[in-house]
């Protein structure tokens, strides 16, 4: 039996990593992605801590919270890619989170994601993107 919840335990911590990310697909150019995504990071208040541009992929620093009992983080890493069939940019946001007991400290948990995380700043994306596509 303890094997069994192990076991488990182990696939929904492995599940819960390679969930896909929240997406959507926009008629932008590839180099319009990256101010939209920057200005929906500043308006969350988090900060870029990694910008990839041979991966198309920016990611934020860690936030780290604190509630007296355990403790937590969480970071956005956002991914686009063109898609030349129906030539379209698709924005993935994956949300990462971990959380640790305060008392003992030690390591972070295994990485979960928060699916209305992601599709908060994915509104934002979007919003920026289409602001920065009307007309002025």
């Amino acid at each position: 039996m303890r094997r069994l919840l192990s076991l488990l335990f182990s696939l929904s911590l492995a599940c819960a990593y390679v969930l896909p990310a929240s997406w959507r697909a926009f008629r932008i150019e590839s180099d319009d992605a990256p101010p939209a995504i920057t200005r929906a990071i500043d308006a969350r208040q988090l900060v870029v801590g990694h910008w990839d541009q041979a991966k198309d992929e920016i990611s934020t620093d860690w936030v780290n919270f604190n509630d007296g009992m355990g403790q937590s983080r969480s970071r956005f890493v956002i991914q686009w890619e063109r898609n030349e069939d129906d030539d379209t940019l698709t924005v993935y946001v994956r949300h990462e989170a971990q959380d640790r007991d305060a008392a003992v400290g030690g390591d972070w948990s295994g990485v979960y994601h928060e699916a209305s995380e992601e599709l908060a700043l994915l509104d934002l994306i979007t919003e920026e993107i289409e602001a920065q596509a009307a007309p002025p």
